[in-house]
């Protein structure tokens, strides 16, 4: 009989399953890729990679960062420890930055990293590793204290960090920026530089993040704009999750700028794929950055380096804000509880190419 796709990944999961617990691949010890497994049992990759993948749910075996995959210690005595870094499936330079950082800490503290990218509605992986007693470095816009994950994270007894989530109240320690500080060093920095006619751009979403954003450039501007022009000054991409903005930001920006009655002399932009298109905009409308418009992003990455111009930014601080949650995680291994539940990174502003002063000398000619 002719097997069919999920037959033929059981039989490679119960081969690989006995090769475990028979020993001959033994605890610690890499397997072959996926692809020579799917070789070597003659089925396509994607047939290998599913068997591969359900051993890695059932605890079998783990997948370490740029290294492979390998057979999981069952004895707890022999287990190292794992840090999981626990973020969003949606790929940008924000959520890579926040990954590549975490794999750094880990290996410089014997750690095994493990990286879990959760897809929407999708949290069984990090359900699992954070209930077999992981630690957990966890960057999520929400996470709901009623779900799986938040029973898990309020049990986790401070081996569950989270950071830049805007949800409180799991009992897990929380690191990140508040909001209200957050916008208000933005908007002074374009202030001290001449800028009032400020336009804000970000993207809308379901999660409380971007009623708290918007509440917060509303704070941030009530010195010289009131709330209904704030809300004429705001821009809000209705992009759905995991899709790429850049393309909604260049058009929304493109059909702002076309407005004759709105001066804008700033735009204050919320992620580096929205200041991409921003920057697109700008340049599609005969204008330039910074001449003729400044533009500042939020959430700095290591992209905004490389635009043109290099882009001024505001940093939510990844640096410090690891190193408080490494202080955490190390004393949660040692069942100190004597901590706080709630620490405050101040945002730092980083410098680039993109702003410039409203006020632009004009050098005086030098007559022959």
């Amino acid at each position: 009989m002719k097997q069919t796709s999920a037959s033929k990944y059981q039989h490679i999961r119960a081969n690989l399953e006995a090769a475990i617990h028979s020993g001959e691949f033994a605890v610690g010890e890499q397997l072959p890729t996926e692809q020579m497994l799917a070789d070597r049992f003659g089925v396509s990759y994607l047939t290998a990679r599913r068997a591969v993948c359900e051993l890695v749910e059932a605890d079998l075996l783990e997948r370490r960062a740029r290294k492979g995959t390998f057979v999981r210690a069952r004895n707890p005595q022999a287990q190292v420890t794992t840090l999981s870094l626990i973020t969003s499936s949606y790929d940008n330079s924000f959520f890579r930055d926040f990954i590549n950082r975490g794999v750094r800490i880990a290996e410089s503290k014997g750690w095994q990293p493990n990286i879990i990218r959760l897809s929407a509605g999708q949290q069984d992986a990090a359900v699992r590793a954070i209930r077999n007693g992981d630690l957990a470095l966890v960057l999520l816009d929400e996470i709901n204290p009623n779900s799986a994950l938040g029973h898990a994270m309020r049990a986790a007894k401070g081996k569950a960090v989270c950071l830049g989530s805007v949800t409180l109240g799991l009992g897990s320690p929380t690191i990140l920026n508040d909001p209200d500080a957050f916008f208000q060093t933005a908007v002074d920095y374009l202030v001290d530089k001449g800028h009032r006619d400020i336009v804000f751009v970000s993207q809308m979403s379901e999660v409380p993040a971007h009623d708290i954003q918007n509440s917060a450039w509303h704070r941030a501007t009530a010195e010289f704009l009131s709330r209904e022009e704030a809300d004429t000054r705001s821009i809000h991409i209705p992009t759905p999750a995991f899709h790429c903005p850049t393309p909604d930001a260049y058009n929304a920006v493109r059909e702002f700028m076309s407005r004759e009655h709105v001066k804008v002399t700033a735009f204050l932009s919320f992620g580096d794929e929205l200041t991409q298109g921003v920057l697109a905009a700008i340049r599609e409308s005969g204008l330039s950055v910074p001449e003729d418009i400044s533009v500042l992003n939020i959430l700095d990455s290591p992209t905004m380096r490389f635009y043109h111009p290099p882009v001024t930014s505001l940093d939510v601080n990844f640096k410090r804000q690891f190193e408080i949650a490494v202080e955490l995680l190390e004393s949660a291994v040692q069942e100190d509880s004597s901590r706080e539940n709630l620490y405050l990174v101040e945002p730092r502003i980083i410098e680039r190419k993109s702003v410039c002063p409203l006020e632009i000398e004009v050098p005086t000619p030098v007559m022959a």
